[in-house]
C-alpha cells in the first residue's frame, strides 16, 4: 500500500511537495557486530526512513514528486541551486541541477 504526503527536507528549506511512498517497509541490514537483522517500519517512520535512504542513493525528495508539484517549486529549487553555486563556485560542475521546469497539461480545465 502507498500513500501521499506533503514532504519537506532540511536540505531544501521552505520547499514542500506531494510524494507517494509505501506505507510499510521491510529493512534487512547488519548490526555493528555484522549480524543480520530484519525489522519492519510503518507509517511516518517508514516514510522518514525512505526519505533518508534516498539521500544515500542520490535521490532527492523532489525527484519523486509528480511533474505538477515540481513545476510549482521549480523557481525555488533553481534559486537554492544558484545560491549554492555562488557560495561554492568550485563545486558548480559537480552538483545535480534540477533541470528545466516540467510542463503540466490541463485536463478538463484543471491541473
Amino acid at each position: 500500500e502507498k500513500d501521499w504526503f506533503r514532504e519537506g527536507c532540511l536540505s531544501f528549506p521552505g520547499i514542500r511537495g506531494q510524494v507517494e511512498r509505501p506505507t510499510k517497509v521491510l529493512i534487512r541490514a547488519q548490526d555493528v557486530k555484522g549480524e543480520d537483522i530484519e525489522f519492519e517500519l510503518e507509517g511516518f517512520t517508514a516514510r522518514v526512513f525512505q526519505h533518508e535512504y534516498d539521500h544515500l542513493s542520490g535521490t532527492l525528495f523532489h525527484d519523486r514528486m509528480p511533474d505538477k508539484e515540481v513545476a510549482e517549486i521549480h523557481a525555488k529549487l533553481v534559486t537554492l541551486e544558484d545560491n549554492f553555486v555562488e557560495a561554492n563556485p568550485i563545486l558548480a560542475d559537480d552538483i545535480k541541477r534540477v533541470g528545466p521546469k516540467p510542463e503540466t497539461k490541463k485536463v478538463f480545465g484543471i491541473f
